[in-house]
């Protein structure tokens, strides 16, 4: 079901509905079979099994479905933590400085259970200074780096790269490796990291050693990452989607903006807009209003109404400039010549291992013919043909 279909709309507004527990809205008469695949895109199967309005709009399959999508994810998220709080002491032990960032981050610090935040990685911001002590670490607990599209010995232009590790049960678990908070040249002082490092805080309930963003960065990061997944795809069930729907982006929202005090809500404003980025934290607090019933202080909705109808630079970059010149936007941030070359060769002829995994049934196929192939859909999203 396309996020487009009119069903698929008023499928979402049931799940919102139960969200913010409005009952009346979400006993609906429309068909709601698909609901438990709609939970589940959105990430919210967990946080709705609570509702015990349920079973009056649900037959007993579907409940089932749901129950067994949430099991799924508490079964991962024992695995994961499992597995990713070891590679945290040993970051600490080696002093190497990290701090958790985005899902992880937010289903330790703000969420009952962390399982009703699922996801499929960690992300950990660090030092460049200290990438590649980081990485003999990860390959020392059975973690292979994913191709990506920049060489992994330039790290100087590539920010951030993921690294997975297969489980003995089977389930795949990945650490995304930062050394920027933002993986866009164009926006790299939204946040900075020395920001994050003055302000970072313990996070004990996942990890001795863990620690978390700040939660009025948090605010201001989960509002723009919404944006960043207009132009960039992300996963559910191994399918493709594009967009800032996603009902578990604004619950992260709700819960941040719950636990925010006044003196939060303002550094929030004021880091928003020193940053031009005032215009999406105000169109993703209405949007989580409109949805979940987040309640703003006056002042935050007197921002809210001052700022969301604006368009700063970062909404401009994200979502309204085109294939070519967001790339060209990118080229220009980037400092030295020689960093701006080999970003345009990477993105002319990247690695070998990238292209082939953008199109693994051309694994017989020359490099250079699937890096020719890589470039012709490249060249398909500048021009409009192609997304």
């Amino acid at each position: 079901m396309s996020v487009d279909d009119p069903r698929a709309r008023a499928i979402d507004g049931v799940l919102a509905a139960l969200l913010r527990g409005d009952h009346d809205a979400a006993a609906t008469a429309i068909d709601i079979t698909e609901l438990p695949d709609r939970a589940r895109y959105h990430g919210v199967s967990g946080l709705i099994l609570e509702s015990a309005l349920l079973p009056r709009i649900l037959d007993k399959g579907a409940i089932e479905r749901l129950r067994r999508h949430a099991l799924g994810s508490a079964v991962w998220e024992m695995r994961h933590r499992q597995i990713v709080a070891p590679i945290l002491d040993q970051f600490a032990a080696a002093g190497i400085w990290h701090v958790l960032l985005k899902g992880s981050a937010l289903a330790y610090d703000l969420y009952a259970e962390p399982s009703q935040r699922p996801r499929g990685d960690t992300d950990v911001l660090m030092s460049l200074d200290r990438v590649d002590d980081a990485r003999r670490i990860l390959q020392d607990n059975g973690f292979v780096r994913f191709a990506d599209r920049f060489d992994p010995q330039d790290v100087a232009l590539s920010r951030q790269e993921t690294w997975i590790r297969t489980a003995d049960d089977g389930t795949e678990h990945g650490i995304d490796l930062h050394w920027a908070i933002m993986k866009d040249w164009t926006l790299a002082e939204v946040i900075s990291s020395d920001d994050v490092r003055a302000t970072a805080r313990p996070l004990a309930r996942f990890s001795a050693n863990a620690m978390a963003i700040s939660r009025p960065l948090a605010m201001i990061h989960a509002c723009v990452h919404r944006y960043f997944h207009v132009r960039g795809a992300y996963f559910v069930g191994g399918d493709a989607h594009y967009g800032g729907d996603r009902l578990i982006w604004l619950y992260d929202v709700l819960l941040l903006g719950r636990q925010l005090t006044d003196d939060e809500w303002q550094e929030v404003v004021a880091k928003a807009r020193a940053a031009d980025v005032a215009d999406i934290v105000a169109e993703t607090l209405d949007l989580t209003q409109a949805s979940l019933g987040l309640g703003l202080p006056p002042e935050m909705a007197t921002f809210v109404l001052a700022e969301r109808a604006q368009a700063g630079f970062a909404r401009r970059h994200l979502v309204e400039a085109g294939y070519f010149k967001h790339y060209l936007s990118e080229l220009r941030a980037i400092e030295g010549n020689d960093r701006k070359l080999r970003f345009i060769w990477s993105i002319i002829f990247p690695p070998e291992q990238f292209a082939r995994r953008m199109y693994p049934t051309m694994a017989r196929w020359p490099a250079f013919a699937v890096q020719v192939r890589l470039l012709l859909r490249d060249i398909g999203k500048a021009v409009g043909i192609v997304r």
